[in-house]
């Protein structure tokens, strides 16, 4: 009489199948969840990135005085704006843009009263910093003869560098 079932040899053949496919999926999981973290990472640095170039260009774009000037140090610059674009509700405020060289993060600085950099003590209730983007190691603004135009240089802390052109006339 025959029976119907597996012989021991069978099952622990499909035992050692399973565990073949089951480690195969683990590593190939394992992998995707790598991916997807490393995809949000790039997603997040080029989201910063562009809110970045978004707000200095509307800062620039709706300006009527602009100057460049240099760093403590003199190796980084300084944008100084008089514009319409406030991020605090303000009708037209003095705009600085420069780099923290410790922090190696880009500032936005607003105020209502015109400042210098360093800000003084006596000043410091008046203005508004923010923190634009982080790990820049060099931030040099170039502006055009016609002084309709700005080239912004910028070099991170991974060595790559990056040129944005900004236009007022746009």
């Amino acid at each position: 009489m025959k029976r119907g079932g597996f012989t021991l040899v069978e099952v622990m053949l499909s035992i050692v199948i399973i565990g073949l496919i089951s480690s195969y999926l683990y590593g190939t999981l394992g992998q995707i969840q790598l991916s997807n973290s490393l995809l949000a990472d790039r997603d997040r640095k080029l989201k910063e990135r562009e809110e970045f170039l978004s707000l200095l260009h509307k800062d620039i774009l709706q300006s009527n005085l602009t100057s460049i000037s240099n760093s403590q140090k003199g190796d980084n610059h300084i944008l100084n704006l008089r514009s319409k674009n406030s991020l605090y509700s303000s009708h037209y405020v003095y705009i600085k843009w420069f780099l923290h060289e410790e922090l190696k993060t880009v500032i936005r600085a607003e105020s209502t009263k015109d400042f210098q950099m360093p800000v003084r003590d006596e000043r410091l209730h008046w203005v508004q910093f923010d923190e634009v983007t982080e790990n820049i190691e060099v931030f040099k603004l170039f502006m055009s003869n016609k002084k309709d135009g700005l080239l912004l240089y910028t070099k991170d802390l991974n060595g790559t560098e990056s040129i944005f052109e900004f236009l007022k006339s746009e």
